[in-house]
């Protein structure tokens, strides 16, 4: 049930990141690069899920904005109009590729940020322990990687912890 949910919860950050990126996509580069971050910052899991989330989010953005950019009615243009129009799509085609790489390098850059804050705030709460009392890591049955047993999820795969 929990991965159900989760699975959900990564379905509803694509479409709401496709949302905002459609929006905030006509900001060059930083648009995406933030709504990437938002997604990996919300995101469980390690720097692959994260940049493919914020990959999917872009392209479902991309489409989301091409879809208002085809009910402006261009394609009724003729002439230089429509040289125009077309330079106009490979300008807007290229713009988006750049922006759906920008959003996944976000969302990598998201989770990082994350784990960092995660660590750092584990490190201080260690801080005020004894300092001598041990750190207690689980190893993932699924990627091998050690984690620090108060995160209750793998770093590396996003596996719950058992």
């Amino acid at each position: 049930m929990s991965s159900r949910l989760e699975g959900v919860k990564e379905v509803l950050y694509v479409l709401l990141g496709g949302v905002l990126y459609a929006g905030l996509n006509l900001i060059p580069v930083l648009g995406p690069l933030t709504v990437g971050a938002m997604i990996g910052a919300a995101s469980r899991g390690g720097l692959r899920r994260g940049f493919k989330l914020g990959v999917a989010s872009g392209v479902l953005g991309c489409i989301f904005f091409g879809i208002g950019l085809l009910r402006l009615d261009f394609l009724g243009a003729t002439g230089l109009g429509a040289a125009a129009i077309i330079l106009l799509a490979w300008v807007l085609l290229f713009w988006n590729v750049v922006g759906v790489l920008s959003c996944g390098l976000g969302a990598a850059a998201g989770v990082m940020l994350k784990e960092f804050s995660q660590t750092y705030d584990s490190f201080l709460r260690r801080g005020s322990k004894s300092r001598g009392e041990p750190v207690v890591y689980r190893i993932c049955p699924v990627c091998n990687e050690g984690t620090a047993d108060e995160k209750g999820f793998c770093v590396k795969c996003g596996n719950a912890a058992a």
